[in-house]
């Protein structure tokens, strides 16, 4: 997986011998547009198989009574849903910034990822040490993370409450989501910001190791760690303008 420290070594490589540099970005490049028209290519087939599976339910209106045809309109959405994560991790490091201010783009998303995910605001505790505090942020791909981490905590408890706290150190800005709802299994933590590592049978698993490339693109970082409340901790880290 492309780690912090893989893109620090690039930029240094970059910096050293540019030859070298320039020869494995082309490498990676044709390689992940290789990537994308397959996957492309795999999503239309999907499409196609579930706008036929739709025309043959219209036609055949019994089949809606056959649990095992339901089953298969599952798996085929399941499929789709699966392709379109395969699609945001792909284009994660894909970033158009602008400078914000950061109390006021935390509050704003904090608000209405809340009102998107039905979530009482009581529910939602900031705590913003944040004045003065503007961030160079794609604020779409940065409201992505938060609303993973999110997720994440309500699809196991839907009344769970969240604590964001954000504060400048030195010259980033840390937002911490944390939760109280039990804490990351054994068997995910190890390889948490991988592609398709989930313990969760209904879910690609995708939306961690997206959320990290993510960070990567802001030159910042995601980081875990359990708390004293028996739940998780995820930070973000961003570069601050001050």
């Amino acid at each position: 997986m492309y780690t912090k420290s893989d893109k620090e070594f690039m930029q240094q490589l970059h910096i050293e011998h540019p030859h070298i540099y320039e020869r494995i970005v082309d490498i990676y490049n044709r390689s992940q547009s290789d990537l994308r028209i397959g996957c492309h290519d795999v999503s239309n087939i999907i499409s196609l198989i579930y706008g036929n599976y739709q025309l043959i339910s219209l036609n055949r209106a019994e089949l809606s009574a056959l649990p095992r045809w339901n089953i298969l309109g599952n798996d085929i959405k399941h499929l789709i849903e699966t392709m379109n994560s395969i699609g945001e991790y792909r284009y994660a490091c894909s970033v158009e910034k602008s400078c914000v201010d950061a109390h006021t783009y935390i509050t704003d998303t904090m608000n209405r990822l809340c009102n998107v995910l039905a979530i009482p605001t009581s529910n939602v505790r900031l705590n913003l040490d944040t004045a003065g505090c503007r961030i160079n942020i794609d604020s779409n791909k940065i409201s992505y993370v938060l609303k993973a981490l999110i997720l994440n905590i309500i699809e196991i408890d839907s009344d769970a409450l969240i604590n964001v706290d954000a504060e400048v150190s030195g010259d980033n800005l840390y937002i911490s989501i944390s939760d109280s709802v039990g804490g990351v299994s054994n068997i995910v933590e190890p390889r948490m910001f991988e592609p398709f590592n989930t313990d969760n049978a209904t879910c690609a698993g995708m939306s961690l190791a997206t959320s990290y490339r993510i960070l990567l693109a802001h030159d910042g970082e995601l980081t875990y760690a359990p708390n004293n409340n028996n739940g998780s901790t995820f930070t973000l880290s961003i570069p601050a303008l001050i």
